[in-house]
This record gives C-alpha cells, structure tokens and sequence, in this order.
C-alpha cells in the first residue's frame, strides 16, 4: 500500500509495515497499532519521531521501547531538553512475518 499507514508482504512471507502514532508533548507512553497484525511474529521495530514545526526545543526528543507484540508497539516519549513546542509523533517500522 502507498499510505501514510500501511504494510508490503514480500515473497517468502516477511513482512514489512509502517505507521504513525498519536502527536503528543508529555512524556507518556502510547500504544501504537500496526495496519496488520503479524500472523507468527514481529521479529524488529525502528520508531523514528516527526515534530509537527521544527524546534530547537524538540530536538532532544526520542522514544523509548518495549518488546512488540504481533500487533502492537508501546513507545513513550522522553526528552533531554525542555518539553517541546509542538506535538511529536512516533514513526514506526516493523518487520516480521
């Protein structure tokens, strides 16, 4: 698929997805669904972050992780800096199959 959202499964069975989370600026935690659930197991992540404006306050943002499910990744925001100006969105790459 060719959407902000979405997922290509590539001969042999793997799988790869993409997706966004919920903008946000406190330092939460958020569980982030992926257009398909894997059908055995998501074997890697990558979260990557999108700043709505860029801002030298946003740029000590990052995400931390926790172990995926087959169909979920919970990610929580942190910063080490001050709290950023705008909100800031989780980017999520998975791979399994």
């Amino acid at each position: 698929s060719k959407t902000a959202n979405g997922y290509v499964k590539l001969p042999g069975g793997l799988i790869i997805q993409w997706c966004t989370g919920t903008g946000q600026r406190t330092e939460t935690a958020q569980t982030v669904t992926f257009p398909l659930t894997f059908p055995t197991a998501c074997l890697f992540t990558h979260v990557g972050i999108k700043i709505d404006t860029y801002s030298v306050v946003g740029d000590g943002c990052f995400y931390r992780v926790g172990d995926p499910t087959t169909s979920t990744q919970v990610v929580g925001l942190n910063w080490s800096g001050g709290a950023p100006a705008t909100n800031v969105y989780p980017l999520v790459i998975a791979v399994g199959y």
